[in-house]
């Protein structure tokens, strides 16, 4: 589908795709690049198009992103980087796609505002942007930090602190109808594996509303929570009847949460790191980052409303790809996109689309490193 001119694509791409109001995709890979700290890239669904955009620099722009990139009410696209910047404690960044520039907008710095951003941000309905770091801040167990694209000032709003409200925060952060902010931890909490919290970004409140518990509600949440239905949707990566992670459902407004589906290995898949969505028939549309018949992830189907768990598609690591650790995106074609970690002609990840429809999986270009 790509023909590669030798510039370099980047390798192992964690994160998820996002669609520009251009009607172009971008993304980024942790890795990989001329500089093999990972790469900013945009690709064209109509032409096929893949372009590399930026090649991260250390200082100047981060290194190794792990989250995705999201599109703000300014129409610029904002991301994270886990290392790199002035304090090498990762970095927010702006990127413009019709001039192409990236400009680093903060630095984190530890203590103050946190260190290790491995997830992604996301927008309210105040216009600021949310995010958590994975470690940094006052008892070393991450934060939650807010960011004001029109000053340019970042805060930290709350200090993770293990059992209290959680710990190690990998994902982003969800608004829900009442206008507070729900997130997920993947420790901490009463048991250790990981809490389900509530943030409102009025008064500052951060407030623990699950603790997870390993067989019954799962552990080790690394998922963003989603919309649906009048509920949360959420997944985790352990824990469950076998142990291969949950599918689950959280009510803000009981604050009950119902595990939904037990992950088993083949039949479902195991081990999902990414997060739920919902197409435009309704239903919702994941991926796990192994299991199946090749142990190498499979795309899943869930009808919310009956709770029922189609598999789609078993990736085959050579071939198609394997190990997915982001989310898929539904592009205003019908079709669902994303990348896979590891796997395709260089063991160095793919981006694929499949037709939910018809489900006719085509692999789009394989992950070359730095084009040698």
């Amino acid at each position: 589908k790509v023909i590669f001119d030798g510039a370099g694509n980047g390798k192992n791409p964690y994160g998820s795709l996002t669609l520009a109001p251009n009607g172009k995709m971008y993304g980024m890979t942790q890795s990989g690049g001329a500089n093999n700290l990972g790469i900013l890239f945009e690709f064209d669904p109509v032409t096929e198009t893949f372009t590399k955009k930026i090649d991260f620099v250390s200082v100047t722009q981060g290194r190794n992103p792990f989250g995705s990139l999201i599109l703000a009410s300014n129409g610029l696209l904002y991301g994270l980087t886990s290392a790199g910047g002035a304090n090498n404690r990762g970095v927010l960044f702006e990127y413009n796609t019709a001039t192409g520039v990236l400009t680093k907008k903060w630095d984190f710095d530890g203590t103050a505002t946190g260190r290790s951003p491995y997830g992604s941000l996301m927008q309210a309905s105040n216009g600021n942007l949310y995010g958590m770091t994975f470690a940094g801040g006052s008892n070393n167990m991450g934060v939650l930090f807010e960011y004001n694209i029109t000053t340019g000032v970042l805060q930290k709003k709350v200090d993770f602190s293990g059992a209290a409200n959680g710990s190690r925060p990998y994902s982003a952060l969800t608004e829900f109808s009442n206008g507070l902010l729900y997130g997920l931890t993947t420790q901490g909490g009463s048991a250790g594996f990981g809490v389900l919290f509530e943030y409102d970004p009025a008064t500052g409140v951060c407030t623990k509303k699950i603790d997870f518990g390993g067989t019954i509600t799962g552990r080790a949440p690394y998922s963003i929570l989603i919309n649906a239905y009048g509920a949360l949707a959420g997944m985790t990566s352990a824990g469950g009847l076998n142990g291969s992670g949950v599918l689950f459902r959280f009510d803000p407004v009981a604050g009950v949460i119902t595990k939904m589906q037990d992950f088993d290995d083949v039949a479902m898949g195991r081990t999902p790191f990414g997060s739920l969505m919902q197409a435009s028939n309704g239903k919702l549309y994941g991926v796990t980052s192994a299991g199946g018949l090749n142990n190498n992830g499979v795309i899943f189907e869930l009808d919310f409303l009956s709770n029922t768990f189609v598999k789609k598609f078993d990736f085959a690591i050579i071939i198609d790809g394997g190990y997915p650790y982001g989310s898929l995106i539904h592009a205003s074609d019908g079709k669902l996109y994303s990348n896979t970690t590891y796997g395709g002609t260089n063991d160095f990840g793919v981006m694929f689309r499949l037709n939910p429809s018809d489900l006719l999986f085509e692999k789009l270009l394989d992950f070359n490193d730095i084009g040698n």
